[in-house]
């Protein structure tokens, strides 16, 4: 039969060989979905423009894509959540990553935590990153699957629109001073006036 598959047996009897044939196509079948699940998964993550990172639930890194690599110049194999904010997270951003991983990791929830990464040129850059757990059957964590994505340009245009609301809420808090001590000084002159009036 085409499209079957078996597992042959072949062992010495009394009288010559048995045979002993057993119906494999499902296994094979749900190993061949697998690997195709697993082709269409890695082209989807290197095909996007977001760092892509998978770590297991003891926290070693098993998959990062090509835009980690691209990014940083740096190839990741076995490395840990703490390896990677030590050595790419930027240093004033370091402990609120760790801190924010260690709480995800501890209660089982998602991981979100905004960060400067280093780039392979040196420079800095703003990430928005993010992981949720997977957990099997009995709701343990088994890995988790996170995206680091670039805001920078949206974190800098923050900050600038944040810098420019200081410095009106400055500006209109002189203004408003300066208002009163005119309308003060006019007061005053209008008291005085009669007073100096003959």
């Amino acid at each position: 039969d085409h499209g079957k598959w078996y597992e042959v047996r072949i062992s010495p009897a009394a009288n010559g060989l048995t045979f002993y044939f057993r119906d494999v196509s499902a296994e094979v079948r749900t190993e061949q979905a697998l690997r195709e699940s697993e082709r269409s998964f890695r082209q989807l993550a290197e095909s996007i423009p977001q760092i892509v990172w998978i770590v297991s639930a003891s926290g070693q890194a098993i998959y990062f894509n090509r835009v980690w690599e691209d990014y940083t110049g740096v190839r990741v194999d076995a490395t840990t959540p703490a390896e990677v904010a030590n050595g790419f997270v930027h240093p004033d951003d370091e402990a609120a990553t760790m801190a924010a991983w260690d709480a995800a990791y501890a209660t089982g929830g998602a991981f979100q935590v905004e960060h400067r990464i280093r780039s392979k040129t040196g420079g800095y850059r703003w990430f928005l990153v993010r992981a949720e757990p997977y957990k099997n059957a009995d709701g343990a964590i088994e890995r988790w699957f996170g995206t680091s994505t670039d805001i920078h340009e949206t974190k800098l245009a923050r900050f600038a629109l944040a810098e420019g609301e200081e410095r009106y809420r400055s500006l209109f808090e002189t203004l408003e001073t300066a208002g009163r001590r005119h309308a003060f000084q006019l007061a005053l002159a209008d008291r005085i006036r009669p007073l100096s009036a003959p």
